[in-house]
């Protein structure tokens, strides 16, 4: 499958005489040379490409790098908090559009029908940016069989709304990979069947695999029911940073009679909670994925701020992510 970075029209005006910080995702370090070559031709006076993989446009390194310009590859701007600037710092969003290929229109097409064959007359279109063509597609071809169609952008953590109107669909078709399908299907509580569509593998329902990751989330909160002191894990990197629903959280369980520790981490690993002692349970408040697949099997309970109230007899079923 190819891939078409789309350069903003300033690209190279931003990038003349800076000193630049290349942001990419894992899947598209092939176009790194390219990137760099690109930039270096502007005029940019020198280039460093992050060494870890990008995971999300909500965990840029702008706010704590000696740089003039971010260029963030493969994400546009994080919903909850887009960011244009930090602290002097621009940054410029490369989004990059996968091709639609023949194969992928006959897959397309395929999975039409299959949504028509089930008798399906409402969809919710759940797509990542990288395939906004595709779910373009896909929604042309549903609309011409009587479907209705609601299409937004989603994100990890990030579901255009599409969560808040269970009612509205028959089903939810993720243009993306397991990870945003496993997301939107937490968000909605798995009330309806999660169709995955990746468009270089094909189509499957993937709604049995976020029932049984429901099932752990349930699992662990419950486990965390007993815990008597909580670590409350606030979000380094600016866009994961959330005081005030780390606030809300920590009053919660001291409110429940529970005593409540802060931290505050970059990178959150499990090096870093095997050196604390003494608590039982935490609640991350920055990426929620971190709790769902980094520390999904920790051998302490690893919550997100939506599964709290449900660990503490307040509520009756979980929320994700807050």
């Amino acid at each position: 499958m190819s891939f078409q970075p789309l350069l903003p029209p300033d690209f190279c005006r931003l990038a003349r005489g800076s000193t630049v910080l290349l942001e990419i995702p894992e899947g598209l370090r092939t176009y790194e040379d390219a990137l760099k070559a690109r930039l270096e031709a502007c005029g940019a006076a020198s280039v460093v490409v992050r060494l870890e993989p990008t995971y999300g446009s909500c965990e840029t390194l702008a706010c704590s790098s000696n740089v003039d310009l971010v260029v963030h590859v493969g994400h546009v701007p994080y919903a909850l908090r887009p960011l244009r600037e930090c602290k002097g710092v621009r940054i410029v969003y490369v989004p990059v559009l996968a091709v639609v290929d023949e194969p992928a229109r006959e897959s397309v097409e395929k999975l039409a029908e299959y949504v028509a064959s089930k008798g399906w007359s409402k969809v919710a279109i759940g797509y990542v940016y990288n395939y906004a063509r595709h779910a373009a597609l896909l929604s042309s071809a549903l609309r011409r069989r009587g479907v209705h169609v609601e299409s937004t952008h989603i994100l990890g953590c990030y579901f255009g709304g599409l969560e808040s109107k269970v009612g509205a669909f028959d089903a939810y078709i993720v243009v993306g990979s397991r990870f945003h399908a496993l997301g939107l299907g937490l968000a909605i509580h798995a009330e309806k069947r999660i169709i995955l569509y990746e468009p270089w593998a094909g189509y499957g329902d993937f709604t049995d695999e976020v029932v049984r990751e429901l099932r752990k989330r349930y699992w662990v909160a419950a486990s965390a029911s007993t815990a008597r002191t909580w670590g409350v894990i606030l979000g380094g990197r600016s866009s994961q940073c959330r005081p005030i629903l780390a606030t809300l959280v920590a009053g919660m369980l001291r409110a429940a009679g529970r005593r409540v520790r802060l931290y505050i981490s970059d990178r959150l690993c499990r090096q870093d909670l095997d050196q604390l002692q003494g608590v039982d349970a935490f609640v991350v408040t920055s990426c929620p994925r971190l709790a769902i697949e980094d520390l999904g099997d920790y051998h302490r309970p690893v919550l997100v701020p939506g599964e709290v109230p449900y660990a503490l007899g307040l509520a009756e079923r979980l929320k994700f992510p807050w």
